[in-house]
């Protein structure tokens, strides 16, 4: 296991990732290079570049706080927030420092249909506090990013890959039944 022994990764996580390399347990070259990108320090530019790639009017999570107001901030205010956020993700084996707020969400109900009532017309979704979509998405990207470089997942993975989704996996099924 590339991560036994490795305290700096929370062992709930290392467990989760454990189980994902399943089939890939003898990858060393897959092992060696998720592990440098999660070890790599998360820089100021990728904090920077995440948030300006967030889209506008998006409601916070139970704080309130929303990406607005993050991008409102002086970029000096961004650098101080940058720098806790990154001395957590130092800490991050110790679960007490991660913030109360990040096990959390708050799930909400929007109408599918603008005015609708009825429940079959209305969805859930949750709200999760902006912080932790903007560190969660940047270390997502590296897991990513190892991956493609790899070409760990098959090719008729679509989701949770960029530039694929349901979408393109449906026109594959088209495809196949015409």
């Amino acid at each position: 296991d590339f991560l036994a022994g490795n305290e700096s990764v929370p062992k709930h996580l290392r467990d989760k990732i454990a189980r994902s390399f399943g089939k890939h347990k003898d990858n060393f070259e897959l092992h060696s290079t998720m592990a440098a990108a999660l070890r790599a320090n998360v820089t100021f530019e990728e904090f920077s570049t995440e948030i300006k790639s967030r889209p506008n009017g998006k409601s916070g999570g139970i704080s309130g706080f929303t990406i607005n107001m993050l991008k409102a901030l002086p970029i000096e205010a961004q650098a101080s927030i940058f720098d806790v956020m990154n001395d957590l993700w130092k800490l991050r084996a110790d679960e007490s420092v991660i913030p109360e707020s990040w096990f959390h969400r708050w799930i909400c109900t929007v109408p599918k249909v603008k005015g609708a009532c009825d429940i079959k017309q209305i969805r859930p979704i949750s709200l999760y506090e902006v912080l932790r979509k903007i560190w969660t998405s940047m270390i997502n990207k590296r897991i990513s990013a190892v991956w493609e470089q790899l070409g760990t997942l098959h090719a008729s993975q679509h989701a949770y890959r960029l530039g694929m989704g349901t979408d393109t996996e449906l026109i594959q099924i088209i495809n196949v039944i015409e």
